[in-house]
């Protein structure tokens, strides 16, 4: 994953005339990541996945059970189990 100072660092290596395969070389990165950074000319932008937890439709459940008592998670994961909820379909 390149960063903002590395792909500045690219950036800078370039115009101080270092060819595509040296810039690589010098920074430890393929010589193809470093000419898609050159060519696009923007930092990168990584976006967020959005992804559902697994216990979703067992939030409201596991939420009555913290209200009444204070569980460690290996406790709620103890009840689930008894509930039926295996353990694969979880994580």
């Amino acid at each position: 994953m390149v960063g903002k100072e590395e792909c500045m660092d690219i950036w800078a290596l370039k115009r101080q005339g270092y060819s595509i395969r040296a810039i690589a070389r010098k920074l430890g990165l393929h010589r193809k990541t470093v000419k898609k950074y050159l060519a696009s000319k923007e930092f990168p932008a990584y976006r967020k996945s959005k992804r559902k937890s697994a216990l979703e439709p067992w939030h409201g459940t596991i939420e009555d059970w913290l209200s009444t008592e204070n569980y460690q998670a290996t406790r709620v994961h103890e009840m689930l189990a008894r509930q039926g909820i295996r353990a694969a379909t979880l994580w």
